[in-house]
């Protein structure tokens, strides 16, 4: 489990700049993993992993996370 506090204007392209980043570190890797190679999806309020691909998705994803309480505004992202 990596966690991430990022601003809402962040776009899509930073986010996973920032994650590939965290996950290089967090598995103790010298170089950074190419995002290329890797699958992004966030959990939506039914529990459903979406495809996580761009600045859309990204939108959709703010705008569930909006629709929540403050204290319950954690996005889960799944890396395959």
């Amino acid at each position: 489990v990596i966690n991430l506090c990022v601003p809402s204007d962040i776009k899509y392209n930073t986010l996973v700049e920032i994650l590939v980043q965290k996950i290089s570190y967090h598995l103790g890797l010298d170089s950074e993993v190419s995002n290329s190679k890797m699958s992004f999806k966030f959990k939506d309020e039914d529990g459903d992993f979406i495809r996580f691909n761009g600045d859309d998705d990204w939108s959709i994803a703010k705008e569930m996370l909006a629709e929540l309480k403050q204290e319950s505004r954690i996005l889960e992202i799944m890396v395959s």
